[in-house]
């Protein structure tokens, strides 16, 4: 089993200069200049000066929308019309372009055709309108589709970005920069989640992958478990369905002008009769299987929640873990340093002092 990829980022007129910094656990991160819009439209458009990164560069598929000129337009003259939260020009680094990208592994690309589909269907029920165009690739290690959006005129932009709007919301709600943060963190988690139960979760994808949740070997194998389960039951759904509706249109098919007279005027022969007890009795059946699957179907989703909240609950454990280790590393550091100040006055009282000087020498002047 895999798991699922889904991915959006912002694009500006002029791309950002981002700044070197340092993380948290010290790492540098070199200053960088970010791609602007008509840099990621032309590696999505496979021009040569952007595909130094790939092989054997392929024409992209147009699978939905405008294509990438009349894209680019629209994200600029939408940025040139633009103003910002205080009224002004918005200015030429700032966001007119969200993109995002959508992929299945290379292993799984039986099932991309249907994949690629559920998921365009997906992003027009998210963005609208605002879904200006989707490309597909397939000329990197694995299948994947780059879709775009741009707001409509006189839109914040942030209406297309859940975590982007959750902190803005937060922000204008004069709530603390951490705050912001967890409010942009939770509002994409729950982006992701939908996506998974709408679109992933059809295909045998978990929301997670192992080492993200912290999943041991055998957890790991037990939801992979469960997920080809869930796929192998939507899968005999399908085909029962697609089954009968055959049998249905090979038996019109094979119906006579006077037979397909009565069935229109509910006036059944003895044939037709027949065929309608087989029919029922097969409807009968497939209802049955039908309902058996759907159960079968509920416990698999059940026990792959139950297992997804697990996870998450092991994550948020081990993140809890790791901030108290943080602190009791703190203290244990600072306990040292009170430790070693102590255990130089102990070495400076410990220190033999020199004889005091015999006050009447002092004031004869002898020499000591």
């Amino acid at each position: 089993m895999t798991y699922q990829f889904i991915h959006i980022d912002v694009y500006a007129r002029v791309g950002a200069k981002q700044k070197e910094r340092k993380t948290a656990k010290g790492r540098i991160i070199k200053a960088k200049e970010k791609w602007s819009i008509r840099d990621i439209l032309a590696e999505a458009g496979r021009e040569p000066s952007n595909t130094f990164h790939i092989e054997n560069p392929k024409k992209p598929n147009i699978l939905y929308g405008v294509s990438l000129a009349e894209l680019e337009k629209m994200a600029t003259e939408w940025g040139d019309n633009a103003k910002d939260a205080k009224g002004r020009k918005l200015r030429k680094d700032g966001a007119c372009l969200l993109a995002g990208v959508i992929s299945m592994e290379r292993g799984k690309a039986e099932n991309w055709d249907a994949f690629k589909a559920r998921s365009i269907e997906w992003l027009k029920l998210e963005y609208g309108e605002r879904l200006r165009t989707v490309v597909e690739h397939l000329d990197e290690t694995h299948p994947h589709i780059h879709f775009y959006a741009v707001p409509k005129a006189g839109e914040n932009f942030n209406v297309l970005h859940k975590g982007r709007s959750a902190s803005e919301k937060a922000k204008e709600e004069n709530r603390p920069k951490g705050e912001q943060n967890k409010e942009y963190c939770q509002a994409m988690r729950l982006w992701q989640d939908q996506f998974h139960i709408k679109v992933a979760s059809h295909f045998g994808m978990s929301r997670l992958g192992p080492g993200r949740r912290r999943l041991s070997r055998e957890q790991w194998k037990a939801e992979t478990h469960q997920a080809s389960l869930l796929l192998t039951t939507k899968q005999k759904a399908r085909k029962y369905i697609a089954h009968y509706k055959r049998k249905a249109a090979e038996a019109w098919a094979g119906m006579g002008f006077v037979d397909k007279f009565k069935v229109a005027f509910h006036l059944p022969s003895q044939k037709m009769k027949q065929k309608a007890k087989e029919a029922e009795e097969g409807k009968a059946e497939a209802e049955k299987e039908a309902e058996r699957l759907k159960e079968e179907n509920a416990k698999i989703e059940a026990r792959a929640e139950r297992r997804l909240e697990e996870g998450k609950e092991h994550a948020k454990d081990s993140r809890l873990n790791e901030d108290k280790a943080k602190k009791y590393k703190a203290k244990a550091a600072k306990l040292e340093a009170e430790n070693e100040a102590l255990r130089a006055e102990v070495a400076d009282l410990k220190a033999p002092k020199p004889a005091p000087t015999p006050k009447h020498q002092k004031r004869q002047g002898y020499a000591l």
